[in-house]
């Protein structure tokens, strides 16, 4: 069974310090060059790098002790695309000697490496619901509570006749 609840956000560590996340969004680290790609990385590895590491880098989710997972996911970016080569040369499905039609075993480790590459995008938020996880440097607060609002509303001027104060104070 999956994990249950919000997944920890990369700044999970300032949260357990003690810290408000949403008060501390991720910064870069000063003066830390964006990391080149190990020269062991295949080409398609290095590319994939190379397309996203100074993206992650200057948003603050590319840090020294990120690269080694960077890393990973970079390969798994590889090993899908010779997978796709595989599948595309020798066809999702094969017949056997005795007619039965079967799926290329090369198909069902596509899927799974392609589940192991979104987990790891995940984890960089480097996919659409994962970005949604990551705080914005400026947070938006709405006031909470009825009296807050009022007292936001009379700051900007505004004036409230008895039936707009009546909505606000009872929620109508």
């Amino acid at each position: 069974m999956g994990a249950r609840g919000k997944l920890p956000d990369p700044n999970s560590i300032s949260t357990a310090q003690g810290q408000n996340a949403l008060a501390n969004p991720l910064k870069p680290e000063e003066g830390s060059p964006i990391p080149n790609p190990p020269e062991e990385l295949p080409e398609s590895a290095r590319a994939f790098w190379t397309t996203h590491a100074a993206d992650l880098h200057s948003r603050g989710l590319l840090t020294a002790r990120d690269l080694p997972a960077f890393e990973r996911t970079c390969r798994l970016w590889h090993q899908l695309q010779r997978l796709d080569e595989q599948i595309e040369h020798e066809g999702s499905t094969f017949t056997t000697t005795t007619g039965q039609v079967k799926q290329n075993p090369a198909a069902a480790l596509r899927l799974q490496t392609e589940r192991q590459f979104l987990q790891h995008c995940s984890g960089f938020a480097m996919t659409p619901a994962a970005r949604l996880r990551i705080p914005s440097s400026q947070p938006e607060q709405k006031p909470r509570m009825r009296r807050d609002r009022l007292a936001a509303m009379r700051a900007a001027g505004m004036e409230l006749d008895d039936t707009e104060m009546e909505a606000l104070i009872f929620g109508e």
